[in-house]
This record gives structure tokens, C-alpha cells and sequence, in this order.
């Protein structure tokens, strides 16, 4: 079943973690990521997200990146210095304005899409980074 340009259910049972401290933000987000089927855990802060890397073990996180992009970038820091097997490698996507979409990609976020969210382009986005991954397995 497909509608617009993404196939309906395309992530089903794939977990991504959605971290944002913007609750709007973070409620649309995963919206998005359920419609396509997405097994979604929502949080909040730094601080939730490593307990819940623990408890879902992700395919993908998706972050709130805000003009400072310090609690991101931490977020970052912190996720890559998991041991492969609780994370470590995880694909990370960050959401934020035009503005911050330079230095996501130099902080090593491995994807970025600017605020307003684009439904099909983060569908896609998390669906291309899952391949990719399990391309390597």
C-alpha cells in the first residue's frame, strides 16, 4: 500500500527513538514515523534517551537540534561512546532549522532535515539509514 511518495507501513517493526526537548516538535515527529509504521519511543532529554537506548535498542535516533545544538551534539558525543552492541553505532538524524544543518553534519550526525518537517523526506531518510546499516550486517 502506498500513498504520496513513501510506502505506507515501510518501517514496520523497526524502533527509532525520537529525543527532543520541543514537546510539539516530538509529538509530530513520531506521528510521522508511526504512519510509516515505526515502532516509536519519545523523550525528552539526554538523559531519557540513553535509558531508552537501553530498552528499545533503536535502528535509528532522531534529535531536536536547536541553534546552540549543545544538547544535541552531547547527545551525540554520548551515543557514539556506547559499545557497538548497546548503540554506539546507531544512525543519527537531526531536525532543526536551515541554520544548524552545517554544523550537524560536521558535529557527525548522519543525516539532517530542516524545520518544517518534510513527512516523506524523514520516512525516507530513516528507512535509507536502516538499508544501509543492514547492508553492513
Amino acid at each position: 500500500m502506498t500513498s504520496g511518495f513513501y510506502p505506507l507501513d515501510s518501517l514496520r517493526g523497526y524502533a527509532v527513538l525520537v529525543v527532543d526537548a520541543n514537546p510539539e516538535t516530538r509529538a509530530l515527529t513520531s506521528e510521522i514515523l508511526r504512519y510509516c509504521g515505526a515502532l516509536v519511543w519519545a523523550v525528552a532529554s539526554t538523559e531519557a534517551a540513553l535509558a531508552a537506548m537501553r530498552e528499545a535498542l533503536p535502528r535509528v535516533v532522531v534529535a531536536g537540534v536547536r541553534p546552540a545544538l549543545d544538547s544535541a551534539a552531547a547527545l551525540l558525543r554520548l551515543l557514539r561512546a556506547l559499545p557497538h552492541e548497546e548503540g554506539g553505532k546507531t544512525p543519527i538524524i537531526g531536525v532543526g532549522p536551515a541554520s544548524g544543518a552545517a554544523a550537524a553534519r560536521s558535529s557527525g550526525f548522519d543525516g539532517y532535515l530542516e524545520l518544517p518537517i518534510d513527512t516523506w523526506a524523514l520516512c525516507r531518510l530513516v528507512g535509507e539509514l536502516i538499508d544501509e546499516e543492514n547492508s553492513f550486517a
